[in-house]
């Protein structure tokens, strides 16, 4: 929350809070037969926090940010493979891929059409691009640091667990939507 609120408080211009200034000592709670509304929580804060950080320092929307960080990590990327990486309907990706290359961010290569093409960053593309893998190093130091290596591993080990469970869970509903429309 305290992510949050500092990146809230510089996206408005005002100076943030310093982590020492929220409740010294204060401990949280958490019920553990109700653990999914404190990860949703968690999850949001995180979502929100970072959605302002890549907004300020890039200028990007969040779903911009990932576009191009997926398009910048391992370049030049193909159609199919940007599209199964954002999870996303071809459309949403192509609007999205169309306005980067229109500000000069993302290139392509290869055949006329989207589908046929290879993408990758350009100069000022991949300037952003480090700028929002830096930003997002910076903001996983920042929650991780309170926990030692041996509490790091066992979150990351235990997260990891949850994450698979989750994606799952999504493909299961999913697949009974799909039931229930056929």
């Amino acid at each position: 929350m305290t992510l949050y609120e500092q990146e809230r408080e510089l996206a408005q211009g005002a100076a943030p809070a310093r982590i020492g200034d929220s409740r010294p000592g204060e401990k949280v709670v958490i019920d553990r037969s109700r653990i999914v509304a404190p990860l949703m929580t968690l999850s949001a804060y995180f979502s929100r926090s970072g959605a302002l950080a890549f907004k300020r320092l890039t200028g990007l929307s969040t779903f911009e940010a990932f576009v191009l960080s997926e398009i910048g990590m391992d370049p030049p990327i193909d159609w199919a493979a940007l599209v199964a990486a954002l999870a996303r309907d071809h459309s949403q990706a192509g609007r999205t891929v169309n306005a980067l290359m229109a500000r000069g961010l993302v290139q392509r290569e290869g055949k006329p059409g989207r589908r046929h093409g290879r993408f990758y960053p350009s100069d000022s593309g991949h300037k952003l691009y480090e700028v929002i893998h830096e930003a997002g190093r910076q903001r996983s130091a920042f929650l991780l640091a309170p926990l030692g290596a041996d509490q790091r591993a066992r979150f990351l080990a235990t997260f990891d667990k949850v994450r698979r469970n989750a994606a799952s869970q999504l493909a299961r509903e999913r697949a009974f939507a799909e039931i229930d429309r056929a």
